[in-house]
């Protein structure tokens, strides 16, 4: 490793490969932290098309801010200079996408950071959908595991968890809808407190033989 010439060994030397790599870790950060706390659910329902199209748009920006800032930088910055040209690059695309329009005919036509945003409206929306759908389907299955249990103690549970009295009420609205009192009531303990019949669940495998 070539020292510079002030006589101190640069960290991280910009090499363009090791700066893509650098910018595109830094945007894979960047998105995995902001998806799930916009749609406040798992990363897992992130995963989607709709998420990776938003990232490649922030990567293929925060690239081209990297190297921008690379050429403007230059060596000026001798210790870790990658670094900085990634720090500078990605946080500096930032600006850029508030201060740039696409025009047509003089006529602005949408800023770059509306198509982003539009970009993350449907990668949140998508992973909301796929939470909801996977949320709905644990539902189901808790609730089909749940019905098997002693209808007495569910009823202690569902008062505990649910509310005093909630399960003589759940009892009447399944009697008037011609529903199985104990499925029903089963599906309201799950759907609404999906962290109590999830423990109650262990707790009863645990007693098992």
């Amino acid at each position: 490793m070539a020292d510079t010439a002030d006589g101190t060994v640069p960290f991280l030397p910009y090499n363009p490969f090791y700066a893509i790599l650098a910018a595109v870790a830094v945007t894979l950060l960047i998105t995995a932290i902001e998806l799930p706390s916009r749609v406040k659910a798992r990363l897992s329902a992130c995963l989607n098309w709709s998420s990776f199209t938003y990232f490649l748009i922030l990567a293929l920006g925060n690239v081209a801010g990297t190297f921008l800032a690379g050429s403007l930088i230059g060596t000026r910055l001798p210790q870790w200079p990658m670094f900085w040209h990634v720090f500078f690059g990605v946080f500096g695309f930032e600006i850029v996408l508030k201060n740039t329009n696409i025009t047509v005919f003089d006529k602005g036509v949408l800023t770059i950071e509306e198509w982003i945003g539009k970009a993350l409206a449907n990668a949140v929306e998508a992973a909301q959908s796929r939470d909801a759908n996977w949320t709905m389907e644990t539902a189901v299955e808790t609730a089909e595991r749940l019905r098997d249990m002693p209808e007495a103690r569910l009823n202690v549970y569902i008062d505990q968890y649910l509310g005093k009295g909630k399960a003589t009420e759940l009892q009447q609205d399944a009697v008037a809808s011609g529903s199985e009192p104990a499925h029903y009531k089963a599906f309201a303990l799950a759907q609404v407190n999906p962290r109590a019949a999830a423990a109650i669940l262990k707790s009863k495998k645990k007693r098992e033989p």
